[in-house]
């Protein structure tokens, strides 16, 4: 578990100097305390379009070694099963990712169009880690 920025993408990474790079991460009003992978998947799936999240998920699931850690960079596979290990992650993930989409709708009292779109996502993402 970690400190987590909730909404990263992109659009919230600032560059404020090229000659010297600094970033400035900004919009944190989605931060708290996750999984320590949440912010490296938001961004790798590109999460916050709710569109093609499932398929970026199951590519996660299935990937050699040496692409998983450029993801999920500080990943230690404690025992044999990766494949396990990643099917648990992407779960969290989904349960969390999830949580933040309730919340949002609760403070808005709007349900957006895409989160139909997004549950079925979701549903196709929880039945290929069944299967596997």
């Amino acid at each position: 578990m970690a400190l987590t920025h909730g909404d990263f993408q992109y659009g919230n990474i600032l560059v404020y100097d090229f000659e010297e790079i600094k970033y400035f991460i900004i919009d944190w009003e989605y931060s708290q305390v996750r999984n320590i992978f949440y912010d490296s998947i938001v961004i790798y799936s590109g999460a916050r379009k709710s569109i093609n999240i499932s398929m970026k998920l199951k590519k996660l699931i299935g990937m050699d070694d040496k692409d998983v850690k450029a993801i999920l960079w500080p990943l230690v596979i404690v025992d044999n099963d990766k494949s396990q290990t990643l099917i648990e992650i992407v779960l969290s993930f989904i349960a969390e990712e999830l949580l933040l989409r309730l919340m949002e709708i609760s403070a808005s009292k709007f349900i957006p169009e895409t989160f139909s779109q997004f549950l079925m996502e979701l549903e196709s993402v929880v039945n290929y880690c069944n299967e596997h």
